[in-house]
């Protein structure tokens, strides 16, 4: 695990509707963007066009892990349903 936090800004579902439409406001502003998925392929374009990176995670599971491991400054979370990803991602964002 990593001794500090990161400076990143991780978006948790970069690839939907409304996660490309806050990574495009945030890289507008210049900030550092991962965007994290499932899709690999469709999370490379994305991060392309806002320049960040991409975290490839399967399950919210595994999106709380990668943020435990990592400890992005800030993790937006557009994954839902939100009464099944909420609990896992606040509790691993808390985790510090």
């Amino acid at each position: 695990m990593s001794d500090h936090l990161t400076k990143e800004v991780w978006l948790l579902g970069g690839t939907g509707r409304t996660g490309r439409a806050i990574a495009a406001g945030l890289a507008s502003r210049g900030a550092p963007i991962v965007l994290v998925g499932r899709d690999a392929g469709r999370l490379e374009t994305a991060a392309r066009t806002v320049g960040g990176r991409c975290v490839v995670a399967g399950s919210p599971t595994e999106m709380a892990a990668a943020i435990r491991r990592e400890r992005p400054a800030v993790a937006v979370n557009t994954v839902g349903p939100f009464q099944q990803t909420a609990a896992v991602i606040a509790d691993a964002v808390l985790e510090r």
